[in-house]
């Protein structure tokens, strides 16, 4: 409910489709950076993908650009002439939803100007397809309200996700406990912090983590090895298989 100001800089948010490569993001993010660089009153762009400082999300589809402007009086145009100029510049890039706000009037007081809101499935269904129809209905009908602009949701139900179907009875033939193996699987896929030690008056951290060649398809996760309670290496595919599923 405070008006917003002139504060000289303003964000781009990027939402490459579910199941994007960083590399993807990351060239959306650098294409929207050259269009900034060359809009008159643009200082300096910053742009990073995998980050999307609206929601504080992460994701190998998000990405943000910073957009700096010159000093007003070194400036013709004001942040919202200079945002129309960008947004208009930048429809013709393919493959991406680009929204554009400021920062908020009161700083700390979330990451934009304007309000947020939430919606809740009340039906207890659990289906993501049917609540994803409901909240873009919902978005669609907002925009149609002059008094709101840029009226938008990041919420998909079509990210690509493996589903890990373990057989239990196969597990424990084999001798291998269901919370070892999520445990040894973590660490060799999401790596784990174990110990630091000093050297050379230095720091050094020690993380275990499987080699990247070894972790580089989501097929590469049966090839790995989990120790029994005999001992033994068992490998993940003995006991469990990778199933594609939407979330």
């Amino acid at each position: 409910f405070i008006p917003n100001e002139d504060q000289g800089m303003f964000y781009a948010v990027i939402q490459t489709p579910p199941g994007s490569s960083l590399e993807r993001t990351n060239n959306i993010a650098e294409r929207l950076q050259k269009i900034a660089e060359k809009i008159d009153g643009v200082k300096s762009v910053s742009s990073l993908a995998g980050y999307e400082i609206l929601s504080e999300g992460t994701g190998s589809n998000s990405g943000t650009c910073l957009v700096n402007l010159k000093d007003w009086s070194d400036r013709k145009h004001s942040v919202l002439e200079i945002m129309a100029e960008m947004e208009e510049k930048s429809k013709d890039i393919a493959g991406a939803n680009i929204e554009f706000f400021q920062p908020p009037a009161v700083p700390g007081y979330g990451a934009a100007g304007g309000f947020e809101l939430r919606l809740l499935d009340k039906t207890g269904s659990n289906d993501y397809k049917k609540m994803e129809q409901v909240n873009n209905d919902f978005v669609k009908e907002l925009n149609t309200h002059p008094e709101l602009s840029n009226v938008f949701s990041f919420y998909s139900s079509s990210f690509p996700q493996y589903m890990m179907k373990v057989d239990n009875d196969m597990a424990q033939q084999k001798g291998v406990s269901i919370e070892n193996a999520m445990n040894t699987l973590s660490t060799l896929v999401g790596s784990n912090y174990e110990i630091s030690f000093i050297k050379y008056g230095i720091n050094y951290k020690v993380i275990v983590q499987a080699s990247p060649e070894y972790r580089a398809q989501p097929d590469d996760i049966l090839k790995l090895y989990v120790k029994n309670n005999r001992d033994e290496m068992v490998p993940f595919s003995a006991f469990m298989r990778l199933e594609k599923v939407y979330g």
